[in-house]
This record gives structure tokens, sequence and C-alpha cells, in this order.
């Protein structure tokens, strides 16, 4: 997969990053040649140009990533011209950055395929982090439905999936499990595995953190009960 980052400001730069760490090509684009500096050795090309510029945008390739994230926040003409022109030149994903409501209508009227605003996303991690303290990580997987990574309540503990009855009970989809386990050599720290719950005999052990899968409504009752399981 190849991605583009149109928009080095602090979430740009960070996505280059997190997407260099997982090896994937990033050309990064900005106008600012300090912020393309800056991210120079975490991506594939990171060139300086105005991204409004059609046959600067188009020299470089970028209309031939698979993805492109316009992440221009401080001049939304800029943002919303970007993503017009990176659609029409046929990339096939296309994520612009919002900064309210009436921006993520007129975005995706222009072609959008998705649209994000970190700094709302940032506050909704957070909310879910104070109002439910017990999830390790949160998921979305679509409207209304969701992953949630939490610890493994000690009533949990040396039960199988089959003896908890977790979708009967809960209707949840208990799907992957997380433990640390016995490095391959002496010396070295514990490895994290995340092990698929595909046999139906596997325990729980202590320790053990459990991926969830299920309806909002579902494992907020799930979770509300959590500290009494």
């Amino acid at each position: 997969m190849k991605i583009a980052v149109i928009g080095l400001g602090q979430f740009g730069r960070a996505l280059v990053r997190e997407l260099h760490e997982s090896r994937i090509e990033v050309i990064a684009v900005d106008s600012n040649l300090q912020m393309v500096e800056e991210v120079k050795d975490h991506a594939t090309l990171a060139v300086c140009l105005d991204a409004k510029d059609e046959k600067e945008l188009l020299a470089q390739g970028v209309h031939k990533v698979d993805v492109a994230v316009v992440g221009i926040g401080d001049d939304f003409e800029a943002d919303l011209l970007v993503t017009v022109l990176l659609k029409r030149h046929g990339v096939p994903r296309v994520i612009a950055r919002a900064a309210g409501d009436l921006h993520e209508l007129i975005l995706r009227n222009v072609g959008a395929d998705a649209v994000f605003w970190p700094e709302r996303e940032a506050a909704t991690s957070l909310s879910r982090r104070l109002a439910m303290p017990s999830v390790q990580r949160f998921f979305d997987l679509a409207e209304g439905c969701s992953m949630v990574q939490v610890a493994a309540p000690a009533s949990f503990h040396e039960k199988t999936p089959a003896e908890l009855r977790i979708r009967q009970s809960h209707h949840l989809n208990l799907v992957a499990v997380s433990r640390h386990e016995a490095p391959a050599r002496d010396g070295e720290p514990p490895v994290e595995v995340v092990r698929p719950m595909v046999e139906v005999d596997q325990k729980i052990r202590p320790g053990d953190q459990l991926y969830l899968v299920g309806m909002d409504a579902d494992l907020k009752v799930f979770l509300a009960k959590l500290g009494a399981l």
C-alpha cells in the first residue's frame, strides 16, 4: 500500500512516523520546508510543494497512491481543493480533515471518502478512558459496534469461553486474548502474544487481556458490571 499525507502539521507528522513504523510506503507533502525536513527520514518521498498546484501534485505521482490523507488544518479552501483534485485524478480513497460539521458536509459532498476531526477524536478517546477506566484500548468497527481490550476479571480465570458463556450472558464475542509468554531464549523479557480464540477449550489465565466485540450498548452494560465479575 502507498499512502500520501498532505499537510504536515502536528497530526500529519505523527501520522507519517506511525506509517513508517508499520513499513508502509509514504509520500509526505507540505508547503513548509521545515515540516518536510522533519519527516524526510520517515517517508519514502518527502516533498515541499503547494498541493493546490495540480501540475506539481501530479509530477510527484501523488495521484497514484492507494490512500491520500488531506490534513491541511489551517486552510479549509486548500483542504477542499486538494480533496477535489485527488478524486478527479482517481485516488481510490481520500480521507480529509474537517474542523466542524459544515466542513464535513462540504468535504463529503465533493467526494471525500471519509472525514476525520483529530481534536474531536482525541476528546472522544479521552472521555472513554475517563468514563471506562477498565478499558485498555477501544476500537470503532462500525456505527454502534466496537471492540474493547480489557483485563480478564478474576472470575474468568481458568475458565474456557464455553464455560463463561460470554455470548449468551453478555451478547459479546470474545475474539482474541493477549498474554505475556516466556521468551524463546533465556534472559529475554516476556513477550506479549495475541491469540485468536478459536479453541473453545482454551482457558483464560490471570493477566490475560480480552478482546471483546459487540454492540456499544452491550459493551457498556458489560463494562459497568466488570468490577463485580
